[in-house]
């Protein structure tokens, strides 16, 4: 069986790459794979450290004395501190890449995996195609890879001179598949769609509900304007619901003046919000289920994985019609009214929206928040819509995933 090392330039577990890549080391520990994870973390996250040895953990360390600064995430605002790669200057990328090298080296030599699977194709992925041509590679692209090339254009010809040569390229959906081939030059037999895939011992629904004394809507995700939050803040604040009847609680965190702009907007709401900060994934389940309406305003995303988690959990889902969420949804769960779309704004700069199509996008946020309310007795009891959600979710566990990857794993 072949030894795997999973490489993330982030910490692992925080993000949509980091559960993604925790959630492999999970399913091919069932399946007694050989495994081994090189990742960048803080020197202060000791409990990262002591989580992942059994998986053969490789860290290069950030704030250091060797690496000064915070690890340089994927997104402009991640839940923890970060750098951004568009802020590197000349120095810190030459310590970065050392650093990277010096681990990696260590990791093939104590190691000797016969395969890298790395997250994002971005620059680490290409180094290591080039310091390492001749270990085969599978290349998970996570989105924000994407626009990273569209937003960090100092870094493109670096990054097209190895991620060209992966030998496999995972992508979440068809749409993200045609832009790979054209930004990467990878052949289109190399990319294959994937999907993303959810933890069912996590997320599955509650069957025992109590009558409800409010409405609980809630949103999971980072707190950055990229995910459209102010504007979910104001449909809220706009809904025509007695303030003691419903609450609004946002999962995750964020770190400088976005997510402290949003803090603050929430504080001048007449209605309840509440923080949650940060909380694992069995915490994120128990809000789930708690909880009546999921929604997800994000103007940008790869293929968002706690959709599938609110659906899990039995929620009405509202969100923005990213490209290739419908196909991978489903024509049977879309047609059952539980999951609602609300048309994007049209967008600068990847994730950034026109300033004039903002209050549009506010109406139809709150119209379709108050639609599912309206509907929230009706689909409380009607099973045949909760069967046809649950069949196709359960559809797209992490082991149905891994078995889908394990066959080109195999191949290469």
């Amino acid at each position: 069986m072949k030894k795997i090392l999973q490489i993330l330039g982030q910490k692992p577990g925080e993000t949509g790459s980091g559960i993604f890549l925790k959630s492999l080391v999970r399913e091919m520990a069932k399946k007694e794979y050989t495994q081994g994870v090189l990742a960048g973390i803080s020197s202060k996250d000791l409990d990262i450290i002591i989580e992942m040895q059994e998986a053969n953990f490789y860290p290069v360390l950030f704030d250091t004395k060797e690496l000064p600064f915070s690890v340089p995430g994927m997104s402009d605002v991640m839940p923890y501190d970060s750098t951004r790669y568009i802020d590197m200057d000349e120095e810190m990328y030459f310590k970065w890449k050392n650093s990277f090298k010096k681990i990696l080296d260590r990791a093939v030599k104590e190691f000797k995996p016969d395969i890298f699977i790395t997250h994002h194709l971005w620059l680490l992925a290409s180094l290591i195609k080039q310091w390492y041509p001749d270990i085969p590679m599978i290349g998970i692209c996570h989105g924000t890879d994407l626009r990273q090339m569209d937003k960090t254009k100092k870094f493109t010809d670096e990054v097209l001179k190895g991620c060209k040569n992966i030998d496999k390229v995972f992508a979440l959906n068809k749409f993200q598949k045609a832009k790979i081939q054209r930004i990467y030059g990878i052949k289109k037999e190399n990319i294959v769609t994937t999907g993303s895939a959810y933890n069912g011992d996590v997320f599955y629904p509650n069957h025992h509900l109590k009558d409800r004394d409010s409405i609980k809507l809630v949103y999971v995700g980072k707190l950055s304007y990229a995910k459209g939050v102010m504007p979910l803040l104001d449909a809220y604040d706009d809904i025509d619901i007695n303030k003691k009847d419903i609450e609004f609680t946002i999962v995750g965190s964020g770190k400088g003046k976005e997510a402290e702009a949003i803090k603050e907007k929430a504080k001048k709401i007449g209605k309840k919000v509440i923080f949650t900060g940060m909380v694992s994934q069995e915490e994120l389940g128990e809000i789930l289920r708690d909880s009546n309406i999921f929604i997800l305003p994000s103007f940008y995303e790869g293929l968002p994985l706690v959709l599938i988690e609110a659906l899990a959990c039995g929620l009405r889902v509202v969100t923005t019609d990213l490209p290739g969420v419908k196909d991978w949804i489903g024509d049977k769960v879309n047609s059952t009214g539980v999951i609602s779309y609300v048309s994007l704004p049209r967008l600068r700069n990847t994730d950034e929206p026109v300033e004039e199509d903002i209050p549009r996008f506010t109406k139809e946020l709150k119209y379709s928040i108050e639609n599912h309310i309206s509907l929230l007795d009706s689909y409380k009891d009607d099973k045949a819509k909760e069967k046809i959600v649950l069949r196709r979710i359960r559809q797209l566990c992490w082991e149905s995933l891994f078995s889908k990857m394990e066959g080109y794993i195999n191949d290469l």
